[in-house]
């Protein structure tokens, strides 16, 4: 039972999450330990990921985002990511996720 639950949900995000279009190089997943935070690896992390998006031809850099971390979206920011979009997209419902893209540094 609780794996067919999280296979429906797993099949419902993913028409939400992961890569926009052809060329999108998508970022599944991002950490930085806490010890490490605040000292520059994220950024760093960030240049080399565009780094090795520009390698693969990619034009966009895209991920999706807890809406409530706050920090993280800030060190997107910094990194020359925008606000593309939030699931879910209704004023009734808190969003979940931030849509985070950029275009890959030539």
């Amino acid at each position: 039972m609780k794996i067919g639950l999280f296979s429906l949900l797993n099949r419902f995000l993913s028409r939400h999450l992961g890569p926009r279009s052809e060329g999108d190089f998508y970022i599944q997943a991002i950490v930085v330990d806490e010890k490490m935070r605040g000292k520059g690896v994220g950024r760093k992390l960030m240049d080399h990921i565009n780094q090795i998006a520009k390698e693969s031809g990619s034009t966009t850099i895209s991920l999706d985002v807890s809406g409530k971390n706050h920090i993280a979206i800030a060190l997107y920011e910094k990194s020359g990511m925008t606000i593309d979009a939030y699931w879910p997209n209704s004023p009734l419902l808190p969003h979940i996720f931030t849509r985070m893209i950029m275009n890959v540094s030539r």
